[in-house]
């Protein structure tokens, strides 16, 4: 391969570099189940969702990606995650 074709092939490639890393962030971001048992009313229960959220926004996730649903017991938690995951919840 001659210099000039080499040269140039790598100066292609890194300028197409920073547009391919920038695709692939572009895309859905997951969605995050919480089933949180017990009472949004109540302020040890409230208080634990809101530690959950704090670390999702330390970690710098979006907030908004959370899909949070509380439930008295344990038995209906199985129900709890049906719904989450037919809602989209991916992780």
């Amino acid at each position: 391969m001659k210099r000039r074709a080499f040269i140039a092939l790598l100066g292609g490639a890194a300028a197409a570099w920073p547009l391919a890393v920038r695709a692939q962030q572009a895309g859905n971001p997951a969605r995050i189940g919480f089933v949180a048992i017990g009472s949004a009313s109540n302020t040890y229960d409230a208080s634990l969702v809101e530690a959950f959220r704090a670390g999702i926004r330390q970690v710098g996730r979006d907030e908004a990606s959370i899909d949070l649903v509380w439930t008295k017991d344990d038995s209906e938690y199985a129900q709890a995650i049906s719904d989450l995951v037919q809602r989209g919840a991916t992780e």
